[in-house]
């Protein structure tokens, strides 16, 4: 009796590698889950790019014959603070900001290099799981460099629940995130896009795929799973579960991504711009900031909320205020309820084992995907789960 994965982004394409002949449910018409495409231009529905230290991807990449394809990067960060554009890469550029004081960007640092050496010791990142974010940071920094700098950022990505987000997930983030040189972070894209790796998956699984097929019940019988589909009645002896509506438990984030294009780039250098303004946009990623507008024939910039549903009037608006730009094309708004887990406190005590009561589980509220998501970990977390299922 065959295996039966439900969900095919990357945790399921990725346990589908190493699993015989599985079959593989989607619910949505393209297969890839956030890594989903606009196929006129190559370039996902929302923004991606990875890292030097993420080498589960980086293995596959090779395995799949696709590293003459990676592409590095080093690209720059700003912020935009009361209509001002303020880029913060260089030391320079980081002395000029005028939102903090200099003894607040020496705590800022001294922080970043805690949260780096925090990022290698797992222990101590459960140990502050419980511990909230913005308590951790007014105790180690003083609450005015939270409320400055950190109070805005969380609550762009949490909104109503930027209180209850831990420590733990703020240690990841700024953790993750501080593999800088004085040019900018480094970071890595696949020339054609990510559909290249997509593609890549699908031809080294014999999986059979049904795209469509929404999951709607299941029933456990002598050992048997029956799922119950759209598409019919569907019976197996493995069951992965990698589909996020179906974990219970977790509390999930959304996120509306809106891509425009331009005849010229809304920003010098700048690749990711994190917005401290009255707007329901919270970061401004101009993708042809990181890749060469020439792929694509045009500047590439995506608009991204974390608590509101974006419109083509949202964008536009914002768009003609910071950037002075009516001329643009709105590629597409793309909106996911999955986007990551909300990392409370307490979440670590709430994440989904690999097994639990005959059923496999992997994907975005696996451990590997603990205290940030990332492509890397869902790869791994499939790879786990299907190593687990023999």
């Amino acid at each position: 009796m065959r295996t039966i994965i439900i969900g095919a982004g990357l945790s399921g394409l990725s346990a589908s590698m190493r699993v015989e002949k599985p079959l593989i449910i989607e619910k949505s018409h393209e297969i890839g889950g956030l890594l989903s495409s606009y196929k006129s231009l190559n370039i996902e529905k929302f923004y991606h790019h990875f890292f030097e230290f993420d080498e589960e991807l980086l293995s596959l990449l090779r395995t799949l014959r696709l590293m003459s394809r990676v592409r590095w990067y080093e690209v720059k960060t700003g912020f935009l603070v009361n209509g001002r554009i303020h880029p913060m890469n260089t030391p320079l550029e980081i002395l000029r900001y005028p939102h903090l004081s200099f003894r607040e960007k020496i705590r800022l640092a001294l922080l970043t290099r805690e949260c780096r050496r925090m990022m290698r010791e797992r222990t101590l990142l459960r140990e502050m799981d419980e511990v909230d974010a913005r308590s951790w940071i007014i105790e180690k920094c003083g609450e005015d460099l939270y409320e400055k700098f950190f109070r805005p950022m969380i609550e762009k990505k949490f909104g109503k629940d930027s209180e209850r987000i831990s420590a733990s997930w703020l240690i990841g983030r700024v953790g993750m995130r501080s593999s800088r040189t004085l040019r900018g972070e480094r970071v890595g894209y696949l020339k054609g896009g990510l559909s290249t790796l997509i593609d890549a998956l699908l031809e080294r699984t014999d999986a059979e795929v049904l795209t469509g097929t929404q999951a709607t019940s299941l029933e456990i019988s002598g050992g048997k799973k029956i799922i119950k589909t759209s598409r019919g009645t569907f019976e197996c002896e493995k069951l992965l579960i990698t589909a996020p509506e179906l974990v219970s438990k977790v509390r999930w984030q959304k996120t509306s991504c809106a891509l425009i294009a331009t005849d010229e780039p809304l920003m010098e250098d700048i690749y990711w711009l994190n917005v401290y303004e009255s707007s329901p946009i919270g970061a401004v990623i101009e993708h042809t900031n990181m890749v060469s507008p020439e792929e694509y024939g045009c500047h590439l910039t995506y608009l991204v909320s974390y608590t509101h549903v974006l419109s083509e009037e949202i964008v536009r608006k914002f768009i003609e205020k910071y950037f002075g730009v009516r001329k643009m094309r709105v590629i597409g708004i793309e909106n996911s309820n999955y986007t990551a887990p909300i990392y409370e406190t307490g979440y670590f005590k709430k994440i989904i084992p690999y097994e639990r009561d005959g059923i496999y589980y992997a994907g975005m509220f696996s451990e590997e995907n603990y205290p940030e998501r990332s492509m890397n970990g869902s790869l791994l977390a499939g790879k786990k789960a299907a190593e687990l299922m023999g």
